[in-house]
């Protein structure tokens, strides 16, 4: 990649990469059951207590 400035670029080689773990590799990744998405302006949610106790 000669241009590494542009979403689309990131993109590109990110897609080329997968293809290479793929092609080369036989590896995909599978996302483990606690892995949660990253989102940064989402606050994280704490259980409230029971009120009924």
């Amino acid at each position: 990649m000669t241009d590494q400035n542009s979403m689309e670029a990131l993109a590109k080689a990110s897609s080329l990469r997968t293809a290479h773990e793929i092609d080369a590799h036989g590896y995909h990744h599978v996302p483990l059951a606690e892995e949660r998405p990253f989102l940064p302006n989402q606050r994280i949610k704490t259980p409230r207590p029971d009120a009924a106790r």
